[in-house]
């Protein structure tokens, strides 16, 4: 059994698998296993990605390449390769991204020295000359971190031992293409017991492309994806928590419902899922923006005026 799976669904990447490959064959990690899950790309992303493997031999044993028959998208590439993976841990990396040499090896052995259900680490965001460094320092638990509603979304900075999702069978919803790695680490954390975080380190790098899936449109975002996805995991956590994930579910609701914010449909923002603005003295978001936000809640007009101004500029907390 390899001590880490790393899937990575390739889409449309040509001009950028070669350096996320590079940076995953040249881990410190020797006992790892590499899982490309080829969603019918159109452009050359794999014979770059063949010939970048060429240049690691001793790496060739290690990789497998799925190749979907059909386009699943981003969901259903991520299920494909979490269900083929057979390591001992679980880590997603994206294609136009890349990690630290040492990163699977350094949260491996974390992960091992803690027997960590969840191992997370901070990661860098790269945007054209602007760099920032992020993290989310988590709970001991995995309920303990949903609770406190200081959580990050992503799955490439979460080490998860593969028993915990086959055994709770935490795969990404089929029809969610945006937002799926949310609807998965809500789950996984669910199920965490124990969750361990490396702070002050920072080994993935999250690459701002120019064709990313952020660049859509708030609105699309957000009725092709968020809402079905605040819709599932509020639907999950009441069914298998009760009343005391009330404010986890409005939170997420709050936030997946943010992006019409930023389409300036604030009528909509408002009128949406209005129960989740009883809770925003809740959420860990600055104490200004709590009173602002709850009172523009129930002003749209006012809302709309303000919006381009102030909303527009404000850095969402990135849950």
């Amino acid at each position: 059994m390899p001590k880490v799976s790393v899937i990575v669904a390739v889409y449309n990447v040509e001009q950028y698998i070669e350096r996320c490959a590079r940076s995953l064959f040249e881990q410190t990690l020797d006992d790892i296993e590499y899982i490309f899950v080829n969603d019918c790309t159109p452009d050359n992303s794999m014979a770059v990605l063949k010939a970048t493997l060429s240049d690691y031999p001793h790496r060739q044993s290690q990789v497998t390449i799925i190749n979907n028959p059909e386009n699943l998208k981003q969901a259903g590439a991520r299920a494909i390769g979490m269900k083929a993976a057979t390591g001992e841990y679980t880590i997603h990396c994206d294609p136009d991204d890349y990690v630290d040499s040492d990163m699977y090896e350094t949260m491996y052995l974390k992960a091992v020295e803690t027997d960590a259900d969840v191992v997370t680490c901070g990661w860098i965001m790269h945007n054209g000359n602007n760099v920032n460094y992020s993290i989310m320092e988590l709970k001991s638990t995995g309920k303990a971190s949903l609770k406190s509603l200081e959580f990050s979304i992503s799955l490439c900075d979460k080490l998860i031992k593969t028993r915990l999702i086959s055994d709770n069978e935490i795969y990404p919803y089929p029809d969610i293409n945006f937002g799926e790695d949310m609807n998965v680490t809500v789950r996984v954390l669910f199920y965490a017991d124990k969750v361990v975080t490396l702070t002050d380190y920072y080994p993935y790098h999250y690459i701002s492309t120019p064709d990313s899936a952020t660049k859509m449109p708030g609105v699309e975002i957000f009725e092709r994806y968020y809402s079905k996805c605040a819709e599932r995991l509020v639907e999950f956590l009441t069914e298998n928590g009760g009343e005391e994930y009330r404010v986890v579910c409005n939170y997420l609701k709050f936030y997946c419902k943010h992006p019409l914010l930023n389409s300036n449909k604030t009528r909509q923002w408002c009128e949406t899922w209005i129960e989740c603005h009883a809770d925003i003295d809740k959420y860990p978001l600055p104490e200004r923006y709590k009173r602002r936000m709850a009172w523009m809640a129930k002003h749209p007009i006012i809302l709309a005026i303000y919006n381009r101004y102030f909303l527009m500029r404000y850095k969402w907390h990135q849950i």
